[in-house]
């Protein structure tokens, strides 16, 4: 969404030069995110990283590290979305509990 922000924000430039900082300002921010992301995502699937290297990345390559993220969803076999896990409501239903171990 700060992506967007920062486009629209630029975009809108001709009409209102005090916007130039607020665009900026949204730009940076969203690679704060991402890159906090990106480290908190490899932080815990062990993947090795590091946290300039993830900033910068997520600044200038953000395309390339949302792809990177999924393909490494994709390696480590993690669920695709949201729609894959079962609700705390079906696994009650199911009588199955993911903790207890099969004797």
């Amino acid at each position: 969404v700060c992506y967007y922000m920062w486009i629209g924000l630029f975009a809108s430039l001709g009409s209102n030069e005090g916007l130039i900082g607020w665009g900026w300002l949204m730009f940076f921010a969203c690679a704060c995110i991402l890159g906090s992301v990106r480290g908190g995502f490899r932080d815990r699937y062990n993947v090795r990283s590091n946290i300039l290297g993830d900033y910068m990345a997520s600044l200038f390559f953000w395309p390339q590290v949302f792809t990177q993220l999924r393909q490494h969803c994709v390696e480590l076999n993690l669920p695709q979305d949201h729609g894959d896990l079962p609700s705390e409501k079906e696994k009650k239903l199911d009588g199955s509990d993911s903790d207890e171990v099969a004797a």
